[in-house]
């Protein structure tokens, strides 16, 4: 299940599992993992913060900490 989270609120299956390079295209730029209890992760831009990109509510209420950017919901990689 992938699942990319924007920061306006909006959701969009995705069509997994997502490639690095398509991580990185979809959170514009470096990866970071915020692993979740289970098997499950979101994927964030790495340097989301230094950036200021906007917060990510729902991405920040699922994994318990601010998020910034777009957010991937996936528990699988390529």
């Amino acid at each position: 299940m992938t699942e990319i989270l924007h920061p306006d609120g909006s959701r969009e299956k995705g069509e997994g599992p997502l490639s690095l390079h398509d991580l990185q295209n979809v959170v514009g730029g470096l990866i970071e993992l915020v692993y979740l209890p289970g098997k499950q992760f979101i994927v964030v831009n790495e340097e989301g913060l230094l950036l200021d990109l906007p917060t990510n509510m729902a991405a920040s209420n699922i994994a318990g900490r601010r998020l910034v950017g777009t957010a991937i919901l996936t528990d699988e990689l390529k």
